[in-house]
């Protein structure tokens, strides 16, 4: 499927929920987020060498000054990795927020209205027992604190 798609023109979307966002009628139920598709061409990169450079950008953007503390990257895993590029041929983002949009004959119904926040949290690292045995006790650096 990865090579199929490699070849074709491709459509990516990344969606982050927000809220839920609820309202006197069912009708009018919604969701606060925010959302961004891509359409383009996939281009399979097959060289090692720029698999494993990407692989090291990704890396970084997540864990900072990580990439150089790990075990290298090798052949068999490389060969095991698919990455697929996308030209960007067209890109949208759409966003939805605030509160309920009602009718106002339905303002007074008495049901409960407004939204329900969700939020993902990065919590603090928990080291698995073998950090713990070798009393490693430097925690790894994230792009996202807790």
């Amino acid at each position: 499927m990865v090579k199929a798609a490699a070849a074709q023109t491709i459509c990516v979307n990344i969606t982050h929920l927000d809220a839920l966002v609820l309202t006197r009628s069912a009708f009018h139920h919604s969701a606060n987020y925010r959302s961004a598709t891509i359409i383009g061409k996939g281009r399979l990169i097959s060289d090692p060498e720029v698999c494993a450079m990407q692989l090291r950008l990704m890396m970084e953007r997540l864990f900072p000054r990580r990439w150089d503390t790990l075990r290298p990257v090798t052949s068999k895993e490389l060969k095991a990795t698919r990455i697929i590029a996308v030209s960007l041929a067209e890109a949208s983002a759409k966003i939805r927020v605030g509160s309920p949009d009602e009718d106002s004959n339905d303002l007074t119904w008495p049901a409960w209205g407004g939204i329900v926040p969700i939020r993902s949290v990065v919590g603090l690292p928990v080291p698995d027992t073998i950090t713990e045995n070798q009393r490693i006790d430097e925690l790894p650096c994230c792009a996202v604190q807790p």
